[in-house]
């Protein structure tokens, strides 16, 4: 799979990030969830042949800021980007395709010669959500993240299952093994990290979140973990492999979330 190559090599790169400048990772901004996301669908196309084929007919599109509203509980919550069925005929200009510009994203030759192989997958207006995508990032304070990381992934399936059960709700985290990260939000700050104790400590955190099976439940259809190493300092971003990083076997790990995915997308989806 390329998505964790395509994150690092793009978030390697500084890029502007609002009005703040040029940063390889900012808190206030949501480039690094986006690009993630687009990761991860570049993922599913390869692997998923009949999410691929649904493309190819016109059948699925994306959605990005999608507001959905949790029927249940009357919550709502904006998502990075979803996989649906549309709701009306507008059609935007970009698309999957189109968000590589836009969004900065680093491909070597090969993900470019295999991007060029999928069909256009176009953005639309967002009906029914098949595949719900959501980022989060633990940069830095590690163990004050905790609690708030914790929660909103935790929402974040709640409220995409309380609209509709069949959804597949995937939660994607980012984990910083940097002993030090350059402060975005106090310039010239560098926050310092008692290492490797925060990563190991935020990975048995997240794996506390529910997860589930099958529809009719609650909990994640898929969650993924990658730890990596950025110190926003410059310096070049890493996928750090196991022992600290997650090895491909782990069920948490970036490869057992997309093929999780992928088989729930063709399972559930198959005659769509």
């Amino acid at each position: 799979m390329s998505g964790q190559n395509i994150i690092q090599n793009t978030l390697s790169v500084p890029s502007p990030k609002g009005a703040s400048g040029n940063y390889q990772y900012h808190s206030r901004s949501d480039h690094h969830s986006k690009v993630a996301c687009w990761a991860i669908v570049f993922d599913l196309l390869n692997s998923c042949p009949t999410l691929l084929s649904r493309v190819k007919s016109g059948k699925v599109f994306i959605g990005i800021n999608h507001k959905i509203n949790d029927y249940m509980n009357g919550k709502d919550k904006n998502l990075d980007l979803v996989i649906c069925i549309p709701g009306s005929p507008k059609q935007y200009r970009d698309s999957f395709q189109s968000m590589v510009s836009k969004y900065n994203i680093k491909l070597n030759a090969n993900e470019t010669a295999t991007l060029g192989l999928f069909p256009i997958l176009y953005r639309r207006e967002v009906g029914t959500v098949l595949v719900a995508l959501e980022a989060k990032a633990c940069m830095t304070a590690h163990q004050k993240s905790w609690p708030r990381l914790y929660d909103e992934l935790n929402s974040s399936h709640n409220i995409v299952h309380g609209a509709n059960d069949d959804s597949i709700a995937a939660g994607y985290v980012f984990v910083n093994s940097a002993s030090s990260h350059a402060s975005t939000v106090s310039p010239f700050n560098v926050n310092l990290h008692n290492q490797p104790s925060a990563t190991i400590g935020t990975i048995e955190a997240i794996r506390k979140l529910r997860r589930r099976s099958g529809t009719g439940q609650p909990g994640y259809d898929a969650i993924g973990i990658s730890v990596l190493e950025l110190a926003n300092d410059g310096s070049p971003v890493r996928i750090v492999p196991p022992p600290l990083g997650l090895p491909s076997s782990d069920p948490l790990s970036y490869d057992q979330m997309v093929q999780r995915i992928s088989s729930a997308y063709s399972a559930r989806f198959r005659n769509i």
